[in-house]
């Protein structure tokens, strides 16, 4: 009967060693990784208040990413029809419009200032209105509205929009764009009085100002895709 030997192979040894240790730094970087998504994620949707500069020093200006992007979907109905059909042919000038009477009367609410006092900046930044859907046969006017807003002031804007604080954000917007088509298009009182203007407020949603963060985690889920 021949004997079965087996022979002690040192470098058997150091190879599952060597194995051990690499899982082991795999683990590590995964975890390290992960510990600075967090981080950034706490980092980027909490930005830190600065404190006013003293004694005369004007304040120092945010970030960029201080201010975030609200969308919201407007509605205006009860338009005559050959209206719509001009505003449509007038489509910058009317979304030019839009973008204009929406800053001017959300910063006409008594909760929403022109300026941040803290900082000097504007708290709208920006408004784009884009997608319109004219609807000449019914008389509507949909619209996709961004706004760019600073971060402090994300719920007085939600709630100024909305008609939620007691402001007249809504009725103001049905004024201005009702004058408009007046004078545009020589709209009646009549006609005009019948303008509406209304938000969707279920389609409300905000989001981060800057891509910094998600442009982040991308990378890192690339590299724990490769190493694991």
């Amino acid at each position: 009967t021949r004997k079965l030997c087996l022979k002690y192979n040192p470098h058997d040894s150091a190879l599952h060693n060597n194995t051990k240790i690499l899982k082991g730094n795999k683990m590590k970087l995964v975890i390290s990784l992960l510990l600075c998504g967090i981080i950034g994620s706490l980092a980027q949707r909490t930005p830190t208040r600065r404190p006013t500069p003293y004694p005369t020093r004007y304040p120092t200006a945010r970030p960029t990413d201080a201010y975030r992007d609200a969308y919201v979907p407007f509605l205006i109905s009860g338009c005559p029809s050959e209206d719509v059909t001009e505003a449509q042919a007038d489509q910058t000038d009317f979304l030019a419009l839009v973008n204009d009477v929406t800053k001017t009367n959300l910063e006409a609410q008594s909760t929403i200032p022109t300026f941040s006092n803290a900082y000097g900046q504007e708290i709208i930044r920006e408004v784009i209105t884009s997608s319109p859907i004219f609807d000449a046969t019914n008389g509507d006017i949909d619209l996709d509205v961004q706004i760019k807003l600073y971060w402090d002031y994300s719920s007085q804007i939600k709630s100024a929009v909305g008609g939620t604080d007691g402001g007249n954000f809504q009725s103001l917007m049905r004024t201005s764009i009702a004058n408009w088509f007046q004078a545009a298009y020589n709209t009646t009182d009549g006609e005009a009085a019948g303008i509406m203007f209304s938000v969707d407020m279920t389609q409300y949603r905000e989001t981060s100002g800057s891509n910094t963060f998600t442009i982040f985690m991308a990378v890192i889920s690339i590299i724990i895709a490769m190493i694991v």
